[in-house]
């Protein structure tokens, strides 16, 4: 088993992006309007209306003068410093999209259907620099931001970031964008599958086990088996196999990573110019 996924690995490093990648469609959803259960000086928090696609996200709490953001279902990023209250009006922004099961990697480019791509930001400290009033610099070479003296205005965003931070249930690879959203946008991106991986009850199932290989319709045996074949070999099994038989094992993982680096699902040899229609 062990064998089998490492070869489904050392294929998906290898493989096609057409195998790899994945274009998504998603959407930022319009400010959503809750309740909160709050205790002044704790993070803690009980959100009436809460939903899971909020983890990440901005939240505008009545009475504070900055956005907080929530880190989890009970759990806010920053401690909340007003008194303690309960039933407190708050709004989310829905400015960050968590990666899906399966999905690792985020890339661009990152658009608003018809309307604008955004913006990527090359780092956590120049994303934020978006949502400051002004940054500039002196003669000496400091830089200085000046940050805004009043509530974020919300709008149609135009940049975003990737980032992975630790969530619920482990680290959680997310989508940000600024500004925070005023309405509902459609987004559409692309992302980077996970490579699958079999189980031992995979190996001899009743029925279908439906682990997908990244593979060329048809090639399993060509591709697949010969890389996990030579794998294998450092098994005890192949202790006394002689050097003719892993001569012959290494040629035919060699003639499969040749297969698969040619595959490719556009055969294309033109390039398209533009102008010419």
């Amino acid at each position: 088993m062990a064998a089998i996924n490492g070869a489904l690995q050392e294929i998906w490093a290898f493989a096609p992006s057409a195998l790899r990648h994945r274009r998504v469609g998603g959407f930022l959803r319009a400010p959503v309007s809750v309740t909160l259960d709050l205790e002044q000086y704790s993070a803690e928090v009980t959100i009436t209306g809460w939903e899971p696609w909020m983890a990440g996200c901005s939240i505008r709490i009545g009475g504070e003068t900055a956005d907080n953001a929530i880190r989890a279902e009970e759990e806010l990023v920053q401690p909340y410093l007003g008194p303690t209250a309960s039933g407190v009006a708050a709004t989310v922004y829905h400015d960050c999209i968590s990666l899906a099961p399966g999905e690792t990697e985020i890339f661009g480019p990152v658009e608003i259907p018809q309307t604008r791509r955004l913006s990527a930001a090359g780092s956590l400290a120049e994303f934020e620099c978006y949502d400051v009033a002004q940054v500039g610099g002196n003669e000496y070479g400091h830089l200085w931001v000046k940050l805004h003296s009043s509530a974020r205005q919300p709008a149609q965003p135009w940049a975003y970031f990737v980032d992975a931070e630790e969530g619920a249930t482990g680290p959680v690879t997310r989508l940000r964008v600024l500004p925070i959203p005023d309405q509902l946008y459609p987004l559409r991106y692309s992302v980077r599958l996970a490579p699958p991986a079999i189980e031992e009850a995979d190996i001899l199932p009743d029925e279908d086990p439906g682990v997908e290989f990244p593979l060329p319709e048809g090639w399993d045996e060509s591709v697949l088996l010969p890389l996990a074949i030579r794998r294998f070999t450092t098994h005890a099994a192949f202790a006394a196999a002689g050097p003719a038989v892993v001569t012959e094992i290494n040629r035919q993982a060699m003639v499969a990573m040749g297969i698969l680096r040619k595959w490719s699902p556009s055969r294309a040899a033109a390039r398209l110019i533009g102008g010419f229609r």
